[in-house]
């Protein structure tokens, strides 16, 4: 085992115990003391990256995956987290652009599709947005992430049904998912609201009344 390897089961082992600053500081002090090559720089950026990301330190985040694609620039992955990234701090137009590439390089991975759904589904274009997320459904109908997207938007459009139909398969899919949980609730209870104004007769097509 190298020094790379090593050092990948070092961090690995301090993430899955949920130590997460401990695993970055651990790969910074290595960059920056250790040469490991070219390779070595791109992998434990890429890794930093998404480290980062899970602490929701998204300008490291940034910064970490733009190094490891310009070591490899055809690496998928590195663009789908850096469209992630974008995604997570409300960058609409650069996670679409970046998240565009990522499915360039993979066409048949339907996560990437989805997260440009997503992306540009929140960018305003709904439509279009929605067209990407049911795409992505057809490829993968496993993909949890892909029907919470989806009960949102159809709870957007006030279609209730669809919207719980996409909630509670991805709570079948994975039943402890806060993720499903709690999409699945937000479902329930926009779906009550809706009922309860419509009965009062303050909910019209415009919106609710004032």
């Amino acid at each position: 085992m190298n020094r790379l390897e090593r050092l990948l089961r070092r961090t690995d082992h301090l993430v899955q115990r949920g130590q997460l600053g401990r695993a970055a500081d651990l790969l910074e002090e290595t960059l920056a003391t250790h040469p490991l090559g070219d390779k070595g720089c791109e992998i434990i950026s890429a890794y930093l990256g998404d480290i980062y990301l899970s602490l929701h330190e998204l300008d490291r985040a940034e910064a970490n995956l733009k190094h490891a694609i310009e070591h490899n620039s055809a690496a998928a992955e590195y663009h789908y987290l850096l469209g992630i990234i974008y995604s997570a701090g409300m960058r609409w137009p650069e996670a679409i652009n970046t998240l565009w590439r990522a499915l360039e390089l993979l066409p048949e991975d339907d996560e990437y599709l989805r997260a440009v759904g997503w992306a540009v589904f929140n960018s305003g274009d709904e439509k279009q947005g929605r067209a990407l997320l049911q795409e992505a459904l057809q490829v993968n109908r496993s993909n949890m992430v892909t029907l919470t997207d989806l009960a949102l938007v159809y709870t957007r459009a006030f279609q209730f049904q669809d919207a719980l139909h996409c909630a509670r398969r991805a709570v079948e899919l994975d039943p402890l998912s806060d993720l499903a949980q709690d999409v699945l609730r937000v479902v329930q209870r926009f779906k009550h609201e809706y009922e309860r104004l419509a009965r009062q007769g303050k909910f019209t097509s415009q919106g609710i009344e004032a």
